[in-house]
């Protein structure tokens, strides 16, 4: 098993600065970064720099494409269902569920917080997932309630069945009960 980055072993904050000036440098200046890192009492090779940097600069391409193929397809494909909500959590799911096979596989090498922030992530994903069927089926019962009290309204105006049906059925297109 390959041994831990020691830049994973920097305290956050120091591990966030290193991060911001990666990414002001373009990822370049790794003798640099490892000067500066010496002088906060550091000792990290340029190579183990050059290697985490390369990950992370993969990682932070992979965080912007995903947000903007998500944009994208927000302003493509309008979600008035919530379906990409959806979509979404089905994917941190899957997500999820490979980081704990990938930590199951590397046994020995389990970070406690890591499992700490991988339960308290399922539990949130699960808690937000039961919000959001929640509040759909409500948005959608509610629909119908409204559908129906414009039905008996349309009718009660005097319009015809057959109008009355067209209205309702437009209000239920909204949520495909129509």
């Amino acid at each position: 098993m390959p041994e831990r980055s020691k830049v994973n072993t920097l305290p956050e904050d120091v591990r966030r600065d290193l991060e911001t000036k990666l990414v002001e440098s373009g990822f370049t200046g790794y003798a640099d970064l490892t000067a500066w890192l010496q002088g906060q009492g550091y000792e990290i090779s340029k190579s183990s720099l050059h290697r985490y940097g390369s990950n992370f600069e993969e990682r932070l391409r992979k965080m912007q494409l995903s947000t903007r193929m998500a944009h994208d397809l927000v302003n493509t494909y309008p979600d008035d269902e919530g379906k990409m909500n959806e979509a979404m959590m089905r994917l941190l799911q899957d997500r999820i569920f490979t980081l704990l096979l990938n930590l199951e596989a590397e046994a020995d090498d389990i970070d406690p917080k890591a499992i700490a922030s991988l339960t308290k992530a399922v539990s949130q994903l699960s808690r937000a997932d039961v919000y959001f069927k929640t509040q759909m089926r409500e948005i959608r019962s509610r629909i119908k309630e409204v559908a129906q009290e414009t039905d008996k309204i349309a009718r009660n105006a005097g319009l015809s069945k057959e109008q009355a049906s067209m209205i309702r059925a437009q209000i239920l297109g909204i949520t495909g009960d129509g």
